[in-house]
């Protein structure tokens, strides 16, 4: 949700904005903010990030166009949880492979079945209802202040945009998620030198404190202001608890027991495909801890899935289908409350039309049906199931 690709955003998130806020129309509104959350948050890797800085931005471009709140705010969800499931720098996206034994970039490649039908079933629905709304209600004026006031304190080019391209193109390099961030924090630090008049002795301010936005335009201000490094501390503190708890419950034998009634009760494809979706979603609706969600149910089912044959890239992705997307649309899940606080709306108003989150399990579980996309390997038997491996890379 929250990754340290972060620090270097706010030395160049207004481009991105100043040049998106050029493309709205009302029938087209939903499904450029779809896009545009997506892309945002596949570059910098935090789907929360990508809510509470863009998401609020087209709230209030969405009231202006006369789209429906509930609309909007399904549509940033969709792509912003889009861009976090598969981006390299997402920590939910390093975390659930890690978990499990995966490496990254296979473990990315193995959500593209689920996540990328979902995508574009929901951008064609976005487009589809866009249809309705016409360009009598809208009002420009909000798009046109944010770009004014963006442009009158910013130096704007199109080489303010060089950050955000190193971190795509590094990541389509499949270069590891540290030196990706560090790439996008080195490219943004000399842009913020040499075009912004920014001093080194503030570009390390920055981003260890975070930036605060003085334009005098209560918007942009909202928009630009980032934390640094300290205010991701809590997400390190969430992820040390997380797997405390896991690594207690493997310790005192609860995993054991419970993985002993799961060799008993999983006999196939579709069982062991749903037991996954259970156990995560159970996990997210119970607890609430969106990394505990994603840890727990990976360690429970690793070794069951090589035992029947399946690569655990089924799992991985069925961990993150109903971990990671599903988590804003569950009110009292981390998830949920985020996006609900930041964006001011009810969880279950803006759920029903966060059509990418919920679409991307019921492709998962179309492909168990229709036995699609799920990679098989030669079962490794495990008669041992009393010790469950430390968490491998974490």
């Amino acid at each position: 949700m929250v990754c340290s690709s972060a620090l270097g955003l706010s030395l160049v998130r207004f481009p991105r904005f100043y040049y998106g806020f050029s493309v709205f129309s009302p029938s087209s509104f939903l499904v450029s903010v779809c896009i545009i959350c997506a892309i945002i948050s596949v570059a910098t890797g935090t789907s929360w990030g990508t809510v509470g800085t863009v998401g609020l931005a087209m709230m209030g471009i969405g009231l202006g166009l006369g789209i429906p709140p509930s609309l909007t705010g399904g549509a940033i969800v969709s792509g912003a949880f889009f861009g976090d499931k598969m981006s390299p720098l997402s920590d939910t996206t390093n975390l659930t492979p890690a978990a499990a034994g995966v490496d990254l970039w296979e473990h990315i490649r193995g959500m593209l079945p689920t996540t990328v039908p979902a995508m574009v079933t929901a951008l064609i629905i976005y487009a589809w209802i866009g249809m309705g709304y016409g360009a009598e209600n809208v009002d420009l004026t909000s798009i046109k202040e944010i770009q004014t006031s963006l442009a009158a304190n910013y130096n704007l080019s199109i080489i303010t945009l060089l950050p955000a391209v190193v971190v795509v193109i590094a990541a389509v390099m499949k270069m590891p998620a540290i030196p990706t961030v560090l790439s996008g924090v080195v490219v943004a630090g000399l842009v913020a030198f040499f075009m912004q008049g920014v001093g080194v002795h503030d570009i390390f301010t920055v981003l260890q404190n975070g930036f605060v936005s003085e334009t005098g335009f209560a918007v942009v201000d909202q928009l630009l202001s980032k934390g640094g490094i300290m205010s991701m501390t809590w997400v390190v503190t969430l992820t040390i608890f997380a797997l405390a708890f896991v690594g207690s419950i493997e310790h005192y034998g609860t995993l054991k027991a419970i993985m002993a009634k799961i060799n008993k009760m999983v006999k196939s494809r579709f069982g062991l495909v749903m037991t996954t979706y259970a156990s995560t979603l159970g996990v997210g609706t119970l607890i609430g801890d969106v990394y505990t969600t994603l840890v727990l149910p990976g360690r429970l089912l690793k070794d069951k899935y090589q035992e029947m044959g399946y690569k655990r890239t089924t799992l991985t992705r069925s961990i993150e289908d109903t971990g990671t997307l599903l988590s804003p649309l569950i009110p009292w899940n981390m998830g949920g409350s985020f996006v609900a606080a930041t964006l001011g709306i009810a969880t279950l108003t803006y759920a029903p039309f966060a059509f990418a989150c919920w679409l991307s399990p019921l492709f998962g579980l179309l492909w168990v049906f229709l036995d699609k996309f799920i990679p098989r390997e030669e079962p490794i038997v495990n008669n041992d199931t009393s010790t469950l491996s430390t968490i491998d890379n974490v």
